[in-house]
């Protein structure tokens, strides 16, 4: 997904109050369980980190699997800097 249309799903989940993770996720159709499976995480985890978005920063190792998972670069999906001058 390139940065534009990330940054665009981005934007349209925080409209519905909505996390960058989830947002990505949702457009992607994906379940968390799918996810879990792309990323080799626990489900749970991942469960737990759209729950807490923005409360508390995922390791950077952890956020360049996702961002790999999701086919977006990580810059986009976790950086709130980068978000807001979109």
């Amino acid at each position: 997904m390139h940065d534009h249309e990330a940054l665009a799903v981005i934007d349209e989940g925080a409209r519905r109050g909505v996390g960058a993770l989830r947002s990505i996720r949702e457009h992607l159709g994906w379940s968390i369980d799918a996810l879990a499976e792309k990323s080799g995480f626990d489900p749970v985890l991942l469960a737990a980190c759209e729950d807490h978005e923005g409360v508390a920063a995922p390791a950077p190792c952890f956020k360049e699997a996702l961002a790999d998972a999701l086919g977006v670069p990580h810059e986009v999906l976790f950086s709130l800097k980068f978000r807001a001058a979109a």
